[in-house]
């Protein structure tokens, strides 16, 4: 049961309280400030190393600045007052020293038998395993106290996670129990021990949240409880916490989209995840559940900065992606507003906070307006190969760029809720690399196509199963058109040993196919990476396939006698009115790397092969201007987002964008009698032609939002 509360717009300022902001703590300006953010919830870190109240628990540490003051008790009554929701933020595994001093059996363990220590600042702090007594009786009665003693709204379990990987004494019982086998010592994702390691430390994480849920719920039955799900897609795996499951034991449902850069040093690239990072995570949470999702944005331009503010147009601008695809602001700070040395960053807050308040039905119970649909394979996640990142995440990435640069709008589906009553909606279901599948999904899709859908497929799609373990052929070979010939060819680019420098290519074979629209003229497409060696069925098209690397120094002798081979590095199958595009190469993770626009040009137009003239929206734009649209069936409304990125990170200067075209398909039942921008709060001209809803708009400052109703 949602509470009424949580059905509306959340508007969440998180602070982790450090030690020594207690010292001359306001309360009251503290709260104030808050609320000129335009926040409705404060939540805050009460518990865990440090508590911000007088614990009458042993070892429930408390801040060595708090003396005899309940800071917890004055900030939940002022902050009520005041109107806020307040959440209780507790630390799950970090544990200061007195816990590894009293009881060293509820701290992880490392393969050498040494203690997970997290540092040293200020005192030693451990981490605690998450299958022990910690958490599930000394946390559980940290929580029991607060909500006995305080009226909290929301309790949030923080860094609720195994902090690597735990060799204690009880982990090595409980999965020897259930395996048979010892914990791996070395990480090798080809071994099936380590395998059936993994899936049992999933399976005892989730099993704890549930645990959790279910006894707080006891204590409080209207309390709402969110957790800290994921961090990005390969800290998925890495947190061991499944969001499709626990999705169904949270009343908010929260991720992160935090660090955003990561400098480890000056002789090292910068890591930056892209500006797309929190709609991606939206886009997701959207399809697994109805309840709140709540993305976690920070105040500081992390990694390792806490004390500087992200530049205020960045800042807004990555605000947008979150409420421009249906979820919710938790905004982070470390320490108080009147604590920030660098006060830059909150007028941008106030602002967008201010926005949504001012706005909030239109970011009530809203859907995604969208047929098309990208795959999510947790399967493949967990148990394709060691590297995650590399491996999976930049095949779904590259995927992702070329729609979003194309403006199609779509969802992020996950693999395990693939079913023909969630697969209604959509016309085309693209499968970036879903290496792992099980033969339930296998079937779901077949029966997809068999009813007139259309499916975008890349490389090792389907070449494993759902545990990672090879195949001989494609479980997808039937809709692939193509068998596999069991190894896969390359690198098709780059220096290969002793030191052979080599480019390849793909060659053009139909040029007037539907998949080459707009390409010129050309015969060959740059390759590199690996492909799948496949072998056509009769009748499958092949319209691509693979040219033969060759050697690029000297140049004159960069040529290739043999040149184009009849390996194919695209297949075109049409199955009554459905149709499949199988790409044997990388060419999502090739489009992520490069951004070389045959690549995107490729991807997009086996996407819209067969429903061009059947998208519900489309936006006629700069590829740097990001394009979300969703519906509100009870209202009749469409709802356009447009942000605006154009310029150079972290955004400098806001650079407009002039005549922008927007089409929107109306839905059966709607009619629209005008159209609204909400930022510049007046009617915009528009117009209707066989049932498409024409808007131009003028010029695109940073993020604006439509409105036909």
């Amino acid at each position: 049961m949602i509470q009424d509360w949580l059905r509306k717009p959340l508007r969440d300022m998180h602070f982790t309280i450090r030690e020594s902001d207690i010292i001359d703590f306001d309360v009251k300006r503290f709260v104030n400030d808050v609320v000129d953010l335009n926040a409705n919830i404060v939540t805050l870190l009460t518990a865990g190393y440090h508590a911000i109240y007088p614990s009458k628990i042993p070892l429930n540490r408390r801040n060595p600045f708090l003396g005899e003051r309940d800071l917890l008790k004055e900030i939940v009554e002022e902050a009520h007052n005041k109107g806020l929701k307040v959440g209780s933020t507790i630390d799950v595994i970090t544990a200061p020293k007195e816990i590894w001093e009293n009881h060293p059996d509820w701290i992880a363990l490392r393969a050498d038998g040494r203690p997970h220590f997290i540092t040293n600042q200020y005192g030693e702090l451990y981490a605690a395993c998450l299958n022990g007594p910690y958490v599930k009786e000394f946390i559980l009665s940290v929580i029991k106290e607060q909500l006995e003693s305080y009226d909290l709204d929301i309790i949030f379990l923080t860094a609720f996670n195994f902090h690597g990987f735990c060799y204690c004494p009880r982990c090595r019982h409980d999965f020897k129990q259930e395996s048979g086998y010892d914990i791996p010592l070395n990480i090798n994702w080809k071994d099936s021990v380590w395998k059936k390691f993994i899936k049992w430390r999933i399976k005892t994480t989730n099993e704890i949240w549930k645990y959790m849920y279910e006894e707080i719920k006891k204590i409080k039955p209207d309390i709402a409880i969110m957790g800290n799900n994921v961090l990005d897609w390969a800290g998925m795996r890495n947190s061991g916490l499944d969001m499709d499951y626990v999705r169904d034991y949270e009343d908010i449902i929260k991720t992160e989209a935090q660090t955003r850069v990561v400098l480890v040093s000056l002789d090292e690239p910068v890591k930056e995840q892209p500006m797309f990072w929190p709609a991606e995570e939206g886009r997701y949470m959207k399809t697994i559940t109805s309840k709140p999702p709540l993305i976690s944005c920070n105040y500081c331009y992390v990694w390792p900065w806490r004390r500087s503010a992200v530049p205020p147009i960045m800042q807004k601008l990555w605000l947008a992606e979150v409420i421009a695809n249906g979820s919710n602001i938790f905004l982070h700070m470390g320490g108080p507003p009147a604590k920030q040395e660098d006060r830059r960053g909150l007028g941008v807050i106030q602002e967008m906070f201010g926005f949504v308040k001012e706005n909030e039905e239109y970011y009530t119970d809203v859907e995604s307006y969208t047929n098309v649909a990208l795959v999510l394979s947790q399967n493949t996640l967990n148990f394709y190969c060691e590297d995650t990142e590399k491996q999976y995440v930049e095949y779904l990435r590259g995927m992702y760029s070329a729609l979003n640069d194309a403006h199609i709008t779509f969802d992020i589906i996950s693999e395990k809720f693939l079913s023909p009553e969630k697969l209604a909606k959509y016309k085309v279901l693209i499968l970036p690399n879903c290496a792992c599948m099980s033969e339930e999904t296998a079937e779901v899709l077949r029966k997809f196509v068999r009813e007139g859908g259309n499916i975008v497929a890349t490389y090792e799609t389907s070449l494993y199963t759902e545990d990672g373990e090879p195949r001989e052929n494609f479980l997808l070979s039937d809709l692939f058109g193509v068998n596999y010939l069991g190894m896969k060819i390359g690198p098709m680019a780059g220096i290969i040993p002793p030191n052979q420098r080599i480019n390849g290519y793909m060659a053009v074979n139909k040029p007037g196919h539907p998949l080459f629209k707009g390409l010129g003229d050309t015969e060959y497409i740059l390759n590199a990476g690996f492909v799948c060696l496949t072998e056509p069925h009769p009748n499958t098209e092949v319209p691509l396939t693979i040219v033969q690397p060759f050697e690029i120094f000297p140049e004159g002798r960069a040529y290739n006698f043999s040149k184009r081979t009849q390996i194919p590095a695209a297949v075109v199958n049409y199955i009554g009115s459905g149709s499949v595009v199988y790409f044997p190469g990388e060419m999502d993770r090739l489009f992520w790397h490069l951004k070389f626009p045959d690549h995107r040009l490729l991807l997009v137009n086996a996407v819209t092969l067969k429903v061009q003239d059947k998208l519900l929206a489309y936006l006629k734009a700069p590829m740097t201007v990001d394009f979300s649209v969703q519906i509100q069936q009870e209202k009749k409304r469409i709802i356009a987002h447009l942000i605006n990125l154009t310029g150079k990170r972290p955004y400098a200067e806001i650079i407009p964008v002039r005549n922008l075209e927007i089409m929107i398909r109306i839905p059966e039942g709607f009619s629209f009698k005008r159209v609204i921008s909400l930022t510049q709060k007046q009617v915009v001209p528009f117009s209707i032609e066989d049932k498409t809803a024409k808007i131009t708009l003028e010029e695109l400052k940073d993020y604006e939002v439509i409105v036909l109703e």
